[in-house]
């Protein structure tokens, strides 16, 4: 596996790690903005591992596609990449981070990383 590889694996690692400790501090957008994070992340190093072309968008449903693994994911954990992307964006801004936030409870933010943790693994086993 080359170093870039490797350097996107770590910091996904690390997004999925943060969105664990976002869910302790009851930071809930958060802790779902590190889930889309870390899918973005582990899904730009297959792309990086396929030695395709990485391109700087955060639509998880089209990394997938680049990467040519959509119907799987979408096997694993239907929906979860297109609910996931926008938090990327409207995360980051205060017009949609009120929204955002009544969204982002204890049991969806719960909910969204055991998701996300589960389509990581799976992903993870894609470069191993």
């Amino acid at each position: 596996m080359d170093s870039i590889t490797q350097q996107w694996i770590e910091r996904a690692k690390y997004d999925l790690d943060t969105a664990k400790g976002m869910l302790t501090i009851r930071k809930y957008l958060y802790a779902v903005f590190m889930c889309q994070q870390a899918l973005e992340k582990i899904l730009k190093a297959i792309l990086s591992h396929q030695k395709r072309a990485i391109y700087p968008i955060h639509n998880l449903a089209r990394l997938a596609q680049e990467a040519k693994i959509f119907d799987e994911c979408e096997n694993k954990e239907p929906g979860l990449l297109a609910e996931l992307t926008p938090f990327c964006i409207k995360a980051r801004y205060g017009e949609y981070k009120k929204s955002l936030s009544e969204l982002c409870n204890r049991k969806t933010a719960e909910d969204y990383y055991q998701k996300t943790r589960k389509l990581f693994l799976w992903l993870i086993q894609q470069i191993n």
